[in-house]
């Protein structure tokens, strides 16, 4: 379980890990530009943050619903569910934080929300609804350790398995048998 800390309006951090029924809503511009290398693969940002959350959610029992600004991908239309992931696009004329609010406005369970974004005044609306805020940077630092506790070969490259006679004889010891 990874651990971490969900700000609410009154200022009193909670400490908290994710669990089942823990749903976050990600501002996805926000958490893609928080991190900055999102467009380096060649894949779209957008789609190298969805790749992720998929991940995340591989390893840690919480719902994850993604919100983007402007038009909807044609591979990820408004409304789909990708892999576990929730993905939602802004209404014409308007921004995915708007759409974050009204979701966290008609949503029953605000106490198991936590608006994934740096953005001061949606972080401060949504506080007030009564939902959880993680700061981008926060998310994607989560993010990333979830990644590596499912490859935990994916920072020091490929291991191999360990031959335990090989050693012994190496360092000119016998092992013993068990009995």
């Amino acid at each position: 379980m990874i651990l971490c800390t969900i700000y609410h309006l009154d200022g009193l951090a909670t400490i908290v890990g994710t669990r089942k029924n823990m749903h976050y809503f990600v501002d996805g511009n926000n958490v893609t530009a928080a991190r900055g290398d999102y467009s380096q693969s060649g894949a779209s940002p957008r789609r190298q943050l969805i790749d992720k959350l998929v991940g995340f959610i591989s390893i840690q029992p919480a719902k994850v619903v993604v919100f983007f600004d402007g038009e909807p991908d044609p591979m990820f239309p408004d409304g789909c569910k990708y892999r576990g992931v929730q993905i939602y696009y802004s209404k014409r004329g308007s921004d995915a934080d708007s759409r974050i609010k009204e979701k966290v406005r008609r949503s029953s369970y605000r106490r198991d929300i936590v608006v994934v974004s740096s953005d001061r005044s949606l972080a401060a609306t949504v506080s007030g609804l009564g939902a959880g805020v993680m700061p981008s940077h926060q998310f994607n630092r989560m993010l990333n350790e979830s990644i590596d506790m499912k490859n935990p070969d994916s920072k020091s490259g490929c291991r191999e398995s360990v031959d335990v006679s090989e050693w012994l004889d190496f360092f000119g010891k016998t092992k013993k048998p068990h009995g």
